[in-house]
């Protein structure tokens, strides 16, 4: 099995743009139909662009928006680019959260 190393590819990752054509996600929408301010984490989150497109998107609403990654230099391309996003750091079978943290996960 291949094994990425995010950590060496992070300075390069953005500037594929395939990896800047993200779609709203509508599940947030839907969300925010039921919920008052809620909770989304994107798993693995990478440099940010799943979580900078989706603030964009949903500019005008109260969300707490939420990231983790194993890799710290991906993480630092996405602190670049996300004021308004909490960025955790660690391994995704053993997150920091408590059960029932989050009303949405994403994984892309």
């Amino acid at each position: 099995m291949k094994i990425t190393d995010y950590a060496s590819i992070a300075p390069r990752y953005d500037k594929n743009p395939v990896r800047h054509q993200i779609a709203r996600d509508d599940i947030i929408g839907d969300l925010l139909e039921e919920k008052l301010n809620p909770r989304v984490l994107d798993l693995a989150c990478g440099t940010g662009n799943y979580l900078a497109a989706q603030c964009s998107y949903y500019e005008n609403a109260e969300i707490t928006w939420c990231g983790h990654d194993l890799s710290e230099e991906m993480l630092d391309s996405a602190r670049a680019k996300l004021s308004r996003v909490a960025l955790s750091r660690g391994m995704a079978e053993d997150l920091p959260f408590t059960t029932g943290s989050f009303d949405y996960v994403s994984c892309n």
